[in-house]
């Protein structure tokens, strides 16, 4: 594994006297400068300034976290955990997303450019599902089935091993919630690449996960372009599930990805809804509670439908 550097971190100011790195990687539970050297532009999208620097990540980064994660499931104390050891400490990862919501809803929202209530409700949604498959985690049966006599047919449901998450720049939270919590509660240990325009509240939650308890390699995290990384982590041998939330076009490269590579991959892939800019401000001006705006157009679902009516007077 790429061990970090001892030159400062890179930290975003949050709430005056909060802050997180932005410029390194987080695997097996510290901070790894990226073997590229390289970083690139965080923009707030509601002014469309740089903020901050995200590292560049290459091939070997992805390789040092699925190597991270193995160890981990493998070898280490969270492979050794049990369902209920394992659904404890969810739990309290939950209770940190909740005491921190005011910190994470202001990383999220200069990072995406959604409101700050909008992404208060997005801490609430990523802490709920830890919460909900934190109690889960050891209530994960197996099934017997009848067969022939003298024979016995189980049924028993086990970890994957290590699975890669892929994740959408318009609900970082939202997504690390609902594809990590299930994969950890059954024993999964995970690698994700956040989308490269939105990976700061990321980098902060795999950071919370290990102030919590989470054994380090749990949760690992590299950011970078996603064409490059991205189909690094779906096509690493050292994977045994991906899962996508995208694009269709990207989703196809994914998938053929995994598919040669020989394992199962899951997607959500999203349409993506264009309007023109005067369209856009319109919308804006409608009604704010119900459309979302503030640099922040787009969504996986409509909130509301509106009835658009133009009046124009016509004189003979």
């Amino acid at each position: 594994m790429h061990t970090a550097n001892r030159r400062p971190l890179m930290r975003l100011q949050i709430l005056d006297d909060r802050e997180v790195t932005l410029d390194k990687h987080f695997i097996n539970g510290k901070w790894a400068a990226s073997t590229s050297g390289e970083t690139s532009a965080a923009i707030d999208p509601s002014t469309g300034k740089e903020y901050g620097r995200i590292a560049v990540g290459t091939i070997e980064d992805i390789d040092a976290a699925v190597k991270a994660a193995r160890a981990a499931f493998e070898n280490g104390p969270w492979g050794r955990l049990t369902a209920a050891e394992r659904g404890r400490l969810l739990l309290k990862f939950a209770a940190l997303i909740i005491e921190k919501k005011d910190e994470l809803a202001a990383i999220e929202s200069r990072d995406t450019g959604k409101p700050r209530t909008v992404a208060r409700n997005d801490v609430d949604a990523a802490a709920r599902y830890f919460e909900y498959y934190g109690g889960a985690a050891d209530k994960v049966y197996g099934d017997t089935i009848p067969y022939l006599n003298n024979h016995f047919v189980a049924v028993v449901r086990e970890a994957k091993g290590v699975t890669g998450h892929i994740l959408p720049w318009n609900y970082p939270m939202q997504m690390f919630g609902r594809t990590l919590a299930p994969s950890l509660a059954a024993g999964n240990a995970t690698v994700l690449k956040p989308a490269e325009a939105a990976s700061a509240s990321i980098l902060r939650l795999a950071e919370l996960a290990t102030e919590a308890g989470l054994p380090d390699g749990a949760i690992n995290v590299v950011t970078g372009a996603g064409g490059k990384i991205g189909t690094a982590l779906a096509g690493h041998p050292g994977v045994d599930f991906i899962s996508f939330t995208g694009s269709p076009e990207v989703g196809q490269i994914i998938q053929k990805t995994a598919a040669d590579n020989g394992f199962v991959a899951n997607f959500l892939c999203r349409t993506i809804y264009a309007m023109s800019g005067v369209g856009y401000r319109l919308m804006r001006g409608i009604e704010h509670g119900r459309f979302q705006g503030n640099a922040f157009p787009q969504k996986c679902h409509p909130v509301c439908r509106f009835l658009l009516c133009s009046l124009f007077s016509f004189v003979s």
